[in-house]
């Protein structure tokens, strides 16, 4: 009688499993075969990279075979996706099924949620309504993705930027830093591609181009804010980057750069030029702060606070700091001593005598407002005519880098240092940037 129950539950468990084991056969084959293809998609994926390594643009060379790959706006992950993926490029592979169900949405077709033939002759047409070059073929790219659904997709949200002249600027990134003779590792981040942008606008401005902003333009849209986040350029600003293709880049860089783009005199300068537009907040908190204004400050050796800190020394400290990052072998000389203050920069480098000309590349000393006692630290851009001095510097106007004419009654030149040391007063001539990568080849038709 002791076997009884023991016998009745063991039967009971077989009669169990093969219940279980026919609801799985009644799913059938196709429930089976998506299921794997999810769980080989998710795998393929790979571990998120982290916080830090993210941050890093120097975390993988800017170029070569290891390179993170990058499209528009932003780094990709590299190509994933097991044997039923569908993605045909790293963009695409960004992807998740609900921007993918978006997408069709807007495109009309079946969300399937899978970029299907279908769904690929659609975006072909959609893009050619709306102006986005696919380059011959079907795939998806950030300018044809952001053109046809008017968002990045999730992944690169927090990226940097959210337009589609944000998006084209990031496209035209690795060209610009060549053009211009920064290493590439300066289309990777943001913040570094709106000053590439800038800095691609004041050559052009130098220059009186008349196909791009003059100085006063680019001045006045300073400190108006319109020229402070890339998402929110005004139109005269956009329209000469908007103009401008991959290919035209890469035509003038097998050509030569123009002298305009030349940074063989004073290249510290272009640090300067690519911050034009940044405006303060006027915030206590750094988290409420303008990020780079609160770097430039961080530069300066001031560790707390925000940008409603004088920061005029601060954003000289901070060109000097990245010049000297970026050429170890031709450096300025460090700043002074609590660089923060403007009226310690009288000390930097070497003073001007009376009789000497400032220069481009110099740092000239103000007293501002008239009075003797309140001192203001800009670079110097050019002399004027009327041996007046264009300058540009931080916290000027409004609390904003932009440019201004100073050498008069109530901002009388103090000092004027040079800190340069190479012949005739000029900077070493920096080595050359690697040359320019060439754009991809067309596929076959």
């Amino acid at each position: 009688m002791q076997g009884t129950p023991l016998v009745s539950w063991t039967t009971f468990l077989y009669f169990l499993g093969f219940c279980v084991t026919a609801v799985f056969v009644a799913l059938g084959a196709p429930f089976w075969f998506d299921l794997l293809g999810r769980v080989m998609k998710m795998r393929a994926a790979g571990e998120k990279p982290s916080t830090e390594a993210s941050k890093d643009p120097a975390a993988k060379p800017a170029g070569g075979k290891d390179a993170a790959k990058t499209d528009g706006d932003g780094p990709v992950t590299p190509k994933g996706g097991g044997p039923f993926a569908d993605s045909r490029n790293d963009f695409e592979a960004l992807l998740t099924d609900a921007d993918r169900v978006e997408l069709q949405t807007l495109l009309g077709v079946k969300p399937t949620g899978r970029l299907d033939e279908e769904t690929r002759r659609a975006i072909v047409v959609r893009a050619k309504a709306l102006g986005v070059d696919l380059n011959g073929k079907d795939e998806l790219s950030l300018l044809a993705y952001m053109a046809i659904v008017g968002r990045h997709p999730a992944a690169l949200l927090n990226l940097g930027g959210g337009s589609l002249f944000a998006a084209k600027v990031g496209v035209l990134a690795p060209q610009l830093s060549q053009l211009l003779g920064f290493p590439l590792s300066e289309a990777l981040q943001p913040a570094h591609r709106r000053a590439l942008a800038m800095r691609y606008l004041f050559k052009q401005a130098l220059d009186n181009r008349s196909d791009s902003p003059s100085l006063q333009d680019l001045d006045a849209m300073a400190r108006s804010r319109a020229i402070n986040r890339l998402d929110d350029w005004a139109e005269p600003a956009r329209r000469p980057l908007e103009a401008l293709t991959e290919d035209d880049l890469v035509k003038i860089l097998k050509a030569g750069p123009p002298p305009r783009f030349n940074r063989s005199t004073t290249p510290w300068l272009d640090w300067a030029f690519g911050e034009l537009g940044q405006f303060e907040e006027n915030k206590s908190a750094p988290e409420a702060s303008n990020p780079r204004v609160v770097e430039y400050l961080r530069a300066a050796g001031v560790m707390t606070g925000g940008d409603a800190t004088p920061w005029c020394g601060a954003f000289a400290a901070w060109v000097v700091q990245r010049y000297n990052d970026e050429y170890p072998k031709a450096k300025l000389p460090d700043p002074p001593k609590d660089p923060e203050t403007a009226e310690n920069w009288k000390t930097w480098g070497v003073g001007l005598t009376q009789t000497e000309t400032p220069q481009a590349g110099d740092i000239a000393i103000f007293n501002q407002d008239g009075d003797p006692l309140k001192f203001h630290v800009t670079w110097v851009v050019r002399v004027e005519a009327d041996g007046r001095l264009r300058v540009i510097g931080g916290n000027q106007g409004d609390g904003c880098v932009s440019l201004a004419i100073r050498g008069g009654a109530n901002d009388k030149v103090v000092k004027v240092c040079r800190g340069s040391t190479g012949a005739g007063g000029q900077a070493p001539v920096p080595p050359p940037p690697p040359p320019a990568p060439a754009p991809a080849p067309a596929p076959a038709p």
